[in-house]
């Protein structure tokens, strides 16, 4: 391997421990370096991969200033595109490759182009990040009294930030999908309803929050008019309702935000049976406008005794 050293000189301080070295990447070296891919790295993209390949074997391969990156333990967190590209034929090439690379620089590697919030959160290690990223969003949103925006945006770093924030969201968003499968609620609305309750009523006990969700999920041995079976019944009109406006959406023949306003709609509805559960009313149906309504607050009524 030949490489040149590059300062990174004494002006201001660089964050960590950072080097920088020009190397010549043989298809040997590319081959021993993914085996240290970080397990949570994005996935890989086919296209990409041939895309850099008919660019060296074709010699139209240019030295930029983007390249190869390990953190400080060691592991390859970007550039596995390139080496995977160099790796299959039996040309070297030059690329610049930096040591020492923080662990916070994963959000905002590759940012406009591959790595979305979903990518950023897997990297750091968490788990159903597509729904996990989506509800960190509608729960900030709801937070914000920003739930009808359709322009609402959040970086990788932001979401990274607020998962911290969050304790309790990651389990939230496995209920969400379990719910999901069960009465086809869109998971992230689901999850961000059940971290709001949760969230706004840490004084219920473990067996009353079993007794609500296991309900919700399951509706085994509900008794009539009971709120958690008149939600499972409003959700699953609502998927028939979010499709039929999805569609219409995409045809041109509405002007909606259809995904915001549906997952708005259901969050409010989420709220509302629970409310209605702590308090132990049995309304027949949750009416609740997404454009005129306020979203609901959860409840601080004390828990109603069952007859």
């Amino acid at each position: 391997m030949t490489s040149r050293q590059l300062s990174l000189g004494n002006g201001l301080t660089p964050p960590a421990d950072i080097k920088m070295t020009l190397t010549l990447v043989t298809p040997e070296l590319a081959r021993e370096w993914l085996k240290r891919n970080i397990k949570h790295n994005r996935p890989i993209s086919t296209a990409k991969v041939k895309q850099w390949r008919t660019a060296i074997d074709g010699g139209l391969w240019k030295l930029t200033h983007q390249g190869i990156a390990f953190d400080p333990d060691g592991n390859l967190i970007d550039g596995q595109h390139r080496l995977m590209a160099i790796g299959a034929g039996d040309v070297p090439v030059w690329i610049p490759v930096f040591y020492g690379v923080p662990a916070e620089c994963f959000a905002v590697l590759d940012v406009n182009y591959h790595r979305s919030a979903a990518n950023s959160l897997s990297i750091a290690g968490h788990k159903n990040t597509a729904t996990l990223a989506a509800t960190i969003k509608l729960i900030a949103a709801y937070d914000a009294g920003s739930l009808s925006s359709s322009s609402s945006s959040m970086t990788n770093e932001e979401h990274l930030a607020l998962v911290e924030e969050m304790p309790g969201v990651a389990e939230a968003t496995d209920f969400g999908i379990r719910l999901w499968r069960a009465i086809r609620i869109t998971p992230s609305a689901a999850a961000a309803g059940a971290y709001i309750t949760r969230r706004g009523r840490r004084d219920l006990s473990d067996s009353q929050w079993e007794s609500w969700e296991e309900g919700l999920t399951t509706g085994a041995m509900l008794p009539g008019n009971d709120p958690r079976l008149n939600l499972r019944e409003a959700m699953k009109k609502r998927a028939i309702e979010s499709i039929a406006a999805k569609v219409a959406s995409e045809a041109g023949r509405v002007k909606i935000h259809a995904t915001r306003d549906i997952a708005k709609g259901q969050i409010a509805t989420y709220i509302l049976a629970f409310n209605a559960w702590i308090e132990n009313r049995k309304p027949r149906s949750f009416a609740w406008n997404p454009i005129e309504d306020v979203m609901p607050a959860v409840t601080s009524a004390s828990f109603a005794r069952r007859s």
